[in-house]
């Protein structure tokens, strides 16, 4: 089960990307970061509020929340070197990092 700070990791960077999307189309009109930013960020929440009622599938919900983020934003960052698909990337790789640890953790029967 996560403890309680790393659900609130889980929660901050939904509420991060929710926020980011929406910026995203108030300042450029941009349909497809409010929609991503939205999905993903969602995909955070969920990820953190099942991990939260005991089940054992948040921390994959959260992997592929952390997956779905750095591969859209990687190629962008690499290509641009933009503030804002770098700051994405190194949040998919965090993200990436400790659901990836707690999904061995929870799944060691599987290997």
């Amino acid at each position: 089960m996560l403890s309680m700070k790393t659900e609130n990791v889980g929660y901050a960077v939904a509420a991060f990307l929710g926020l980011g999307g929406l910026m995203g189309y108030v300042r450029k009109g941009s349909k497809v970061s409010l929609i991503a930013g939205s999905a993903v960020g969602a995909m955070y929440a969920v990820a953190s509020y099942v991990e939260r009622q005991g089940c054992d599938f948040g921390h994959v919900v959260g992997l592929t929340a952390s997956t779905l983020l750095l591969g859209s934003s990687v190629p962008r960052a690499l290509k641009g070197r933009k503030p804002v698909p770098c700051m994405l990337s190194a949040i998919g790789v965090g993200t990436a990092i400790l659901y990836g640890k707690l999904t061995l953790n929870n799944h060691k029967s599987l290997w």
